[in-house]
């Protein structure tokens, strides 16, 4: 019995754990994993005599792995805002990350785009919002306009470092914003409070 309950417990830490990961690197959709736990099930059932896997149980960890995806109904968008937390991917196409100084940025919302964007960003700001970018120095960066903060995180990438942190006040409106490059495109965040306080135009 002992073994049993162990090796459900088990079962559940891996559902959990691969609910935010298939989250972070955006693998597996849902009915992936719906066949696969029928699979999984139609064994179990089997031998009724050692555990079932409700569908109770099973739909709670479901639950769990899409919660932050149906927060944000644009997620397949190639160009999204999402509010950011620790270990969220800088880029929406590569598995780059903040590895320092994650409380300065925890209530931001991160524009997330191609790591290799290289189009012009036109916003529309529903309030006057302050704005952050991340600088690799390897990028030719226009800063005119912008403040470098004593502040800096630290996102790693093989051919770019994004370190210092510029700030600028933007009056609401339509702005367009410089992607960076050429070598990376440099991430954005924004102080504001809502998804609905930004306007993306593709």
């Amino acid at each position: 019995m002992k073994k049993i309950n162990i090796l459900i417990i088990f079962i559940a830490i891996f559902f959990f754990t691969y609910g935010f990961g298939s989250h972070k690197f955006q693998i597996f959709p849902y009915k992936t994993i719906v066949e696969l736990k029928n699979l999984i099930k139609n064994l179990i059932n089997k031998d009724e005599n050692k555990f079932k896997l409700d569908d109770e149980n099973f739909n709670k960890i479901i639950k769990e792995q899409n919660k932050v995806r149906d927060e944000y109904p644009q997620w397949s968008d190639k160009i999204r805002l999402i509010k950011y937390y620790p270990g969220l991917n800088i880029f929406s196409d590569r598995n780059y990350y903040n590895h320092f100084n994650d409380n300065f940025l925890e209530k931001m919302y991160l524009l997330q785009i191609p790591r290799h964007h290289q189009k012009n960003l036109k916003i529309v700001l529903s309030h006057n919002t302050m704005v952050f970018r991340i600088i690799c120095n390897s990028n030719e960066n226009d800063l005119n306009g912008w403040k470098k903060m004593k502040s800096s995180i630290l996102i790693i990438s093989s051919t770019c470092i994004h370190q210092e942190i510029y700030q600028k006040y933007f009056d609401k409106g339509k702005h367009i914003f410089e992607h960076g490059g050429p070598i990376s495109a440099d991430p954005i965040f924004f102080e504001i409070n809502d998804l609905n306080d930004i306007k993306i135009i593709n």
